[in-house]
Order: C-alpha cells, then sequence, then structure tokens
C-alpha cells in the first residue's frame, strides 16, 4: 500500500544520504524505500509480528514515541 507520510526536511536529506551509500552496482534504493524498509524494522523493535496479542511496548520505548507525536502535533 502506498501512502504519504509526512518527512522533515532534515530526516529526507538523512534518508538520501543512506540511500546514496547503500547504492550498488545492482541495487540503487531510493530514499522512499530506504524509508520503508526502516519504518518495517522500527515496527518489528516495537511490536514484532506474531507477538502475543495484548503486550504492550517497552516503557521506555512508548514513552519516546509518545514524546515525538506530541512534538509534531
Amino acid at each position: 500500500q502506498r501512502v504519504k507520510i509526512p518527512v522533515s526536511d532534515q530526516d529526507w536529506a538523512r534518508l538520501e544520504a543512506l540511500a546514496s551509500e547503500l547504492s550498488a552496482p545492482n541495487a540503487s534504493p531510493s530514499p522512499g524505500q530506504v524509508a520503508s524498509i526502516l519504518l518495517s524494522l522500527a515496527l518489528d523493535t516495537v511490536k514484532p509480528v506474531g507477538e502475543a496479542n495484548g503486550e504492550r511496548p517497552d516503557p521506555a520505548l512508548a514513552k519516546k514515541l509518545a514524546e515525538k507525536v506530541a512534538s509534531q502535533t
């Protein structure tokens, strides 16, 4: 599924730099592709696929996520 996710100019520049660093003769990922993979990895860190229902994310991580969300509103 393709969705629009707001990204700061600073984060987009970081994604562009990372995509450039990951480029190889047989693969040249776009910043959006790198972002998608990073998002998937981050979600697995917060709550892995198949994890038992009802379990909550790590409290420290949940606090950081809440702070980031609050700062973006």
